[in-house]
């Protein structure tokens, strides 16, 4: 079959010939899915360069998840993490539990695109995060990548009586529905928040920890690392404040509880307005790796 492939780390896909994957024996668990469309997430990246926790086997196949045809013929979704990605291919073999019918009326490009960026901010609000007050007041690192933006709507879901955004230009925040906006390392008249989810992580982790307010307790979740995979923060900042600090994605939380959210994280998607996406056909991968688009960029076999 054909398939994106990588051979060394950080070189970018090749379109390539591999071998068919052995249809699964109805008792091994797994289904075979002809793949309709995958999405290149940031997190897709990170595994091709060999830096990410979950990828470390060459030849790898990039990919996490995607929306396609069962053997019966039902449009699903599904997560292919659990068996190493490998999704940008024309099939793959995924666990049954990874593998969700799409909602009425649900593009599966358009599902594809964006429930790898809902499930970040949803798996972090309701598996990362403990007690938060009603009507907390929810703060977005990063709120205009294509995360950031489900981020929005899906802390409002939670409960978020307030949403705050920041980025690196005020200009990309306009227009969203949030209660503040801020640039990175600008946090005036910030006050009180609750609970943050960071998409950017590096060297602005710092400007904000100093910006928070002393003693009101704060849950810290890191998600993305748009801005870096390693930030300095004093100590003497962190006693400073009252900040609970965890992480959000595979290993943080069980893979298996992602079924248990997937259906809903499918009809918020489905009920979300987010278009912002562009397709490229599987043998076109290597340029769509290359290119730098703002949009969400969805690989079609």
């Amino acid at each position: 079959m054909k398939a994106a492939e990588v051979t060394a780390w950080g070189d970018a896909p090749q379109y390539s010939t591999v071998p068919d994957p052995v249809l699964p024996d109805p008792s091994s668990g797994q289904i075979q899915i002809k793949v309709q469309a995958a999405a290149l997430h940031q997190v897709v990246r990170a595994r091709a360069l060999g830096k990410h926790y979950s990828a470390k086997t060459l030849p790898h196949i990039p990919g996490t998840d995607g929306c396609g045809v069962t053997s019966e013929g039902q449009a699903v979704y599904f997560n292919s993490m659990a068996v190493g990605g490998a999704s940008f291919a024309e099939r793959v073999n995924v666990p049954k539990e990874q593998v969700f019918p799409l909602p009425q009326g649900l593009d599966p490009i358009k599902a594809a695109a964006f429930a790898n960026p809902a499930l970040s901010s949803w798996m972090g609000l309701k598996y990362r995060t403990v007690d938060l007050p009603k009507n907390f007041t929810a703060l977005i690192v990063g709120a205009s990548s294509t995360s950031g933006i489900l981020a929005i709507s899906v802390a409002r879901h939670f409960g978020a009586g307030k949403v705050y955004g920041a980025a690196r230009s005020l200009s990309k925040l306009e227009g969203l529905d949030l209660d503040k906006a801020f640039a990175l390392d600008e946090y005036k008249d910030l006050g009180d928040v609750d609970v943050i989810l960071d998409y950017v992580y590096g060297d602005a982790v710092s400007a904000l920890f100093e910006a928070l307010p002393s003693g009101r307790p704060i849950q810290y979740v890191q998600i993305g690392a748009l801005g870096g995979t390693a930030a300095l923060i004093d100590g003497g900042l962190l006693r400073s404040k009252n900040i609970t600090v965890r992480g959000a994605g595979p290993g943080a939380y069980d893979l298996r509880s992602i079924k248990d959210e997937m259906p809903d994280i499918l009809v918020a998607v489905n009920k979300s307005s987010s278009t912002a996406y562009e397709t490229h056909k599987l043998s076109e991968v290597t340029a769509a790796w290359n290119k730098r688009s703002g949009d969400r960029i969805v690989i079609i076999p």
